[in-house]
């Protein structure tokens, strides 16, 4: 399966001229029929006229009829689906589409498929089998090794982008640099396929994972004897209310309430409570009295 992205439909016709020539130069055979829809791009008649001297046979679908070109319908929604599930899972833009749509091509021509049994179109096409060592997850964070010379001693070595896939003939990915907003080719790449560029921060400037450049320093300042008090004013509890009991509250009981009693409350009556009146209390009356 071949993909060619369009910024236009007027190009259409030399898109399809130049993929007739690599196609027929890789495979050494003609190109014979050419089956399509009956939009404006492929019935113009300077195109017709260039297929006639080719000789290419011209088979046209019936208007408003996508099921006699079956193949094509069918695998564009295939495409569309995977691009659309691509795109969602690391949350990124709409723009990044035409990406999307390659890099989906790209690994489908590289996995098994039901009109191919036990083979994938890449060995049918090819003769042999493909390399997968090197497929990364669309859309996450690959870290790109810096090139320039002279780079300071403690100057990042890499820039974190965002991976779009594989550079068409050659060994190298394609990343984007949101910073600048370029693509950027390379083959120096430390991947994080698990984190996915922030695009919804906010801020202005994406981070990856999600996570935002802004944060909050809260302070815990202890204040008074042993209670511990909060500088945004949040309820925290003290040492008395904590869940180890104080030393008034514990376990065991204090000195008054022991099970030995006291020196007061022994069984020694105390001087005051002797069988022998005390001056303070004689039978006789006080002065006072």
């Amino acid at each position: 399966m071949w993909l060619h992205l369009l910024s236009s439909k007027d190009e259409a016709p030399t898109t399809i001229k130049e993929f007739q020539a690599q196609v027929e130069t890789e495979t050494g055979k003609k190109l014979r029929v050419l089956r399509t829809d009956r939009g404006g791009e492929f019935t113009s008649v300077e195109f017709g006229l260039y297929c006639a001297g080719q000789g290419v046979e011209r088979h046209l679908t019936a208007p408003y009829s996508p099921q006699q070109n079956g193949v094509v319908e069918r695998r564009n929604q295939t495409v569309v689906g995977m691009a659309r599930s691509m795109l969602k899972a690391k949350k990124m833009p709409a723009a990044f589409w035409g990406e999307a749509v390659s890099t989906a091509v790209f690994i489908l021509n590289r996995a098994p498929t039901k009109s191919l049994k036990g083979t994938t179109p890449f060995k049918a096409w090819h003769g042999r089998k493909p390399d997968v060592s090197f497929l990364r997850t669309f859309g996450c964070v690959g870290h790109v090794k810096k090139t320039k010379p002279n780079l300071a001693k403690l100057e990042d070595r890499s820039t974190p982008m965002v991976f779009l896939g594989y550079e068409r003939g050659s060994k190298a990915y394609r990343l984007y640099d949101p910073a600048s907003s370029k693509v950027v080719v390379s083959r120096d790449v430390v991947f994080d396929e698990a984190a996915c560029w922030g695009w919804e921060s906010g801020d202005g400037e994406a981070t990856p994972r999600g996570l935002s450049n802004s944060f909050t320093v809260e302070y815990m300042v202890y204040s008074g004897a042993g209670e511990l008090a909060h500088d945004e004013g949040e309820a925290t509890p003290s040492s008395e209310s904590q869940g180890t009991p104080s030393s008034t509250t514990q376990g065991a009981p204090s000195s008054e309430s022991q099970g030995t009693p006291s020196r007061a409350a022994q069984g020694a009556p105390s001087s005051e409570s002797q069988g022998t009146p005390s001056s303070a209390t004689p039978g006789a009356p006080s002065s006072e009295s």
